[in-house]
């Protein structure tokens, strides 16, 4: 291309052309265009390439650039183009990083060059012009944003769309905790999240909220209200500071006008929406930015974000923040404590605000003490992570008051209570009193010198956590020995265990910290020794219970669930109130008493007056409530119930008597019946309660493995048999764990194990009495 120089004064007219310094001092200018540098492109020619530093901003002055922006599978989306008079890079003058797009010669470009540099030097003499100019950058930040987020929603949208689109929005500041819209509200409105985090919440009839989901940046509020006319089924409040755009209903109508595809694109949206909706899919949990704060002087706060970030990193890029990690960043000592309404905040917020567009999780770590800092790492917060001294007095900090006194409720962050242990010598004790004092939606237990704790904490932040349900049936149930023999195995982590009735008792013992053969001799010696013996004057059971729970009271001792190394939970019945009922605190013995008290056949247990029972009545395989705690994580559930159980002599008349059923055991020439007993039809029946529930879950998508052994051979109280019960439970879960695809804890891929129902001939005959 022809080369050509440029005066001073022309230099100063071209940088008055644009929006960004047309406003400046024509003096301030001709400082500025002295340190400018004039750069020629050829035709293709790269100026820059995505991932290059980014120190430096581009004034158009002839020819043109494309950019693009490279996808996973390899290909360049071109995302924008920017002619004569146009800036290109002019963000990186305000946050710096690496560039997010490449950018290409269509043409012979000339452009102009200015250094971070330079600018940072010129416009420290000036605070005033360096407000101006930031205010400038941070809209022109928010339009480029806009532009990818409305390519996301509705595709590629070329520059006179775009100008349409702008000229009809207007832009919206949300502070943390403020709310959006509220139930009941006309829907007269789309709203766009640029950045931030909003919480989508449904009150009941008593007012009671409900969490649904959660928005993330680029994700749309309101779309099905604007299109039907219907008032708001949710109310929506930002969980963070965030920026939206909205769009009123007269505004869409005249968009769709002009751009008539848009309709086909919202509908699109509303379609995902209500597919997102079904029971069994969890509400979106991708975790962003994770505020770290001490819960007292001695925790070592630093070293636990240095080792968090590094367990996190295996997962996706992580940037860890602290004060004076901002100080040193910018060189600019104080500026990570500039306050809100400072004009210096421009620049810092608009740094913050671009990390996240290349790193997947930010970590803050707070101050120790309440500053701008610390307050600026909590209002940036998805989840805030408490870490406290296990053995320590639990008290509440300063900062905790700071930002949990409210106590829990829907709309603020979700809080983790982090509790550090020197080593697993000590068991975890007392952590009722921390959950007292610091109210949190979750705890984990860490010990300092095991890497694997911090590994699964990561996982939980970043949706990738393990979760295993395991279900109830009788002796079927020792099958799930076998299983966890497996998984160890395969390497597969288990970063969460519940289960119900006999599935309760195997995920306590686990989570407990028994390994496999320890799992297998200790229930080996106890087998069966819970049921024998206890008969009692059957008013309210057959069997006293009293065998059962000594061996709960031996295996399990005083320990409270909350003070298990491993999340853990179990599940009842409770009959007062017809109601499933959670434990996840509390007795870890009596939740797992009342999750295997099989209704009629072991007495019920009773809670604050309430009767609790088998937790396999109204929910045999917990997999949705494992759903609920490892979010977009993998839950892998083993189900030991059979489709089909237990039969009976077809000569049977409309009644038996049990003296009937008794002569024909005695007498040696009558004919043998075949008809279950009294325990097995009542296990059964417990079953068959939540039947339904399961194959609404399992066709749902509840689990990502689901197995279910082959152990329909074995009786509900076939105890003696736990060896060959175990061993099948291990050679399946082997075979089926060797078939699940590569990347399994990635993602929501649901593999059966079997199919949801066996043929009735397949197993008529079992299980005779």
């Amino acid at each position: 291309m022809n080369q050509f120089t440029l005066s001073i004064s022309e230099l100063t007219a071209h940088l008055a052309a644009t929006e960004l310094f047309r406003r400046l001092d024509r003096k301030v200018l001709e400082e500025i265009a002295v340190d400018l540098e004039l750069i020629n492109l050829s035709k293709g020619e790269a100026l820059f390439r995505q991932g290059d530093v980014s120190d430096a901003m581009y004034v158009v002055i002839n020819g043109g650039l494309q950019a693009a922006i490279a996808q996973e599978n390899g290909d360049a989306r071109v995302v924008s183009e920017v002619g004569p008079g146009e800036l290109v890079g002019e963000i990186a003058i305000l946050t710096g990083g690496v560039r997010t797009a490449s950018l290409y010669a269509v043409s012979d470009t000339a452009l102009l060059r200015l250094s971070k540099t330079t600018f940072d030097r010129l416009a420290a003499q000036d605070v005033q012009t360096r407000a101006q100019i930031d205010q400038i950058i941070l809209q022109r930040l928010r339009r480029d944003k806009l532009a990818a987020r409305l390519f996301d929603l509705f595709g590629p949208l070329d520059k006179a769309a775009l100008q349409q689109v702008e000229a009809e929005i207007e832009w919206i500041d949300l502070p943390r905790g403020e709310a959006l819209v509220r139930q009941g509200e006309a829907g007269d409105r789309l709203y766009i999240l640029i950045s931030g985090r909003l919480r989508v919440v449904v009150a009941d009839e008593r007012g009671a909220e409900r969490v649904v989901s959660d928005v993330a940046p680029g994700e749309s509020v309101g779309e099905m209200g604007i299109l039907t006319g219907e008032t708001r089924s949710s109310s929506v409040y930002a969980i963070r500071d965030s920026v939206l755009v909205k769009l009123s209903q007269a505004g869409f109508e005249r968009l769709l006008e002009k751009q008539p595809q848009l309709l086909r694109h919202i509908a699109q949206l509303v379609t995902q929406r209500l597919r997102r909706a079904t029971p069994a899919t969890p509400a979106r949990k991708a975790v962003t930015n994770l505020a770290v704060i001490s819960a007292g002087p001695s925790v070592p706060l630093a070293e636990f974000a240095r080792r968090l970030v590094a367990a996190l990193s295996a997962n996706d890029a992580t940037l860890h923040l602290s004060s004076a990690r901002i100080d040193q960043t910018f060189q600019a000592s104080g500026l990570a404590q500039t306050a809100a309404d400072s004009p210096t905040n421009i620049r810092l917020s608009a740094w913050l605000d671009a990390q996240e567009s290349q790193y997947r999780f930010v970590i803050y770590e707070a101050d120790p003490s309440v500053s701008p800092w610390t307050r600026r790492c909590l209002r940036q917060a998805d989840q805030i992570l408490v870490v406290g001294q296990a053995g320590a007095a639990p008290t509440s900090s300063e900062i905790e008051a700071e930002r949990l006194g409210r106590g829990r409720d829907p709309i603020t962050a979700r809080r983790i209570l982090i509790l550090l242990h020197p080593d697993a010598h000590q068991p975890p004790a007392g952590t009722h009193q921390w959950l007292a004092v610091c109210p949190v939606d979750m705890h984990h237990h860490l010990r300092w010198d095991e890497e694997a704790d911090f590994q699964r904490l990561a996982r939980f932040v970043a949706g990738r956590a393990v979760g295993l349900a395991l279900g109830g049936g009788g002796a079927r149930g020792l099958a799930h020995i076998g299983v966890l023999r497996a998984l160890t195995e395969a390497g597969i982590p288990i970063d969460a265990i519940g289960g119900a009735s006999m599935g309760a008792i195997i995920a306590a013992e686990y989570a407990l910290g028994w390994d496999y053969q320890t799992l297998l001799n200790k229930n080996r010696a106890h087998s069966g020794a819970t049921q024998a013996y206890d008969l009692t004057i059957p008013f309210i059971s057959l069997l006293a219970g009293r065998r059962k729970a000594q061996y709960l009271a031996q295996c399990l001792g005083n320990t409270a669930i909350e003070d298990l190394w491993l999340p853990f939970f179990c599940v009842s019945s409770n009959l007062t109130r017809a109601e499933l009922m959670i434990h996840r605190t509390g007795s870890l013995r009596r939740g797992v008493l009342a999750s295997t008290a099989l209704p009629g056949i072991m007495p019920p247990i009773v809670d604050k007056g309430d009767l609790l029972v088998d937790g396999g009545l109204m929910n045999n395989v917990p997999m949705d409530i494992m759903r609920d705690l490892c979010g977009s994580g993998t839950v892998i559930t083993v189900d030991v119930s059979t489709a089909v159980d237990l039969a009976g002599n077809p000569q049977l008349g409309d009644y038996l008597s049990g003296w009937q059923v008794l002569w024909h055991k005695i007498n040696p020439f009558a004919t043998p019946f075949r008809i279950p007993n009294i325990a097995m039809i009542l296990r059964r029946a417990v079953e068959l309660g939540g039947e339904q529930h399961r194959i609404d879950l399992i066709r749902q998508g509840a689990a990502d493995l689901y197995l279910r052994p082959p152990i329909e051979k074995f009786g509900l109280f076939d105890f003696k048999s736990i060896d060959q019960i175990v061993e099948v439970g291990y050679r399946f879960a082997r075979e089926k764990i060797a078939e699940w695809p590569p990347g399994r804890s990635l993602g929501r891929r649901c593999t059966m194990s079997q199919p949801l129902l066996e043929p009735h001939s397949a197993a008529r005959g079992r299980n005779q009495s």
